[in-house]
């Protein structure tokens, strides 16, 4: 499929067994340093209506920030949303691949061109390999919005449809602490 990305620059991700977890986005990331006690990033925004352009940043805005090494070592510290838009989405076809562990709300909001059934995959990273889904859950979808609560799943998700679909299909993966 056709798919545009519309989410953060980039997040501060946390490798931490079986699952990486996702810690706050950092809109565009120039350096990174830490001392044993803090994590100095060096930021600038991104420009979140931009189409395309993965580097569109929002020039002399920004700087460099302390986080305590300590707070990223606990919990996520800020929600992240991550969004895209499929034309003709094949099936099978998987997008995502986010890790959604230790965040309370988890929400996938599906606007669907029609009726069809999403297939959502909960897998780890280690000892799985990348074709090693932990579990699959289908959903069936109605034509238009449709909200699906991930809180009782964990792990990293990616979703496909089991069949074709025609039309423009609208996801957002909605994740907050």
């Amino acid at each position: 499929g056709n798919a545009e990305l519309r989410s953060p620059a980039g997040v501060l991700i946390r490798f931490d067994h079986p699952v990486p977890q996702i810690i706050m986005p950092t809109g565009y990331v120039t350096g990174l340093e830490t001392d044993g006690r803090y994590l100095y990033m060096a930021v600038a925004p991104q420009n979140t209506l931009y189409r395309g352009n993965p580097v569109n940043y929002q020039p002399g805005r920004g700087g460099v920030f302390a986080i305590p090494v300590s707070d990223i070592m606990r919990k996520p510290l800020a929600p992240v949303e991550f969004q895209d838009e499929i034309n003709n989405w094949s099936a099978g076809d998987n997008y995502l691949g986010v890790p959604i562990n230790g965040f309370s709300k988890r929400v996938l909001k599906v606007r669907a061109p029609t009726a069809f059934t999403l297939r959502l995959s909960f897998y780890y990273m280690w000892p799985a390999s990348a074709g090693d889904y932990g579990e699959y859950v289908d959903v069936s979808l109605s034509a238009g919005m449709n909200t699906i609560d991930l809180s009782s799943y964990d792990g990293i998700v990616a979703i496909a449809p089991t069949a074709n679909v025609s039309g423009i299909t609208l996801f957002k993966l909605i994740l907050e602490p």
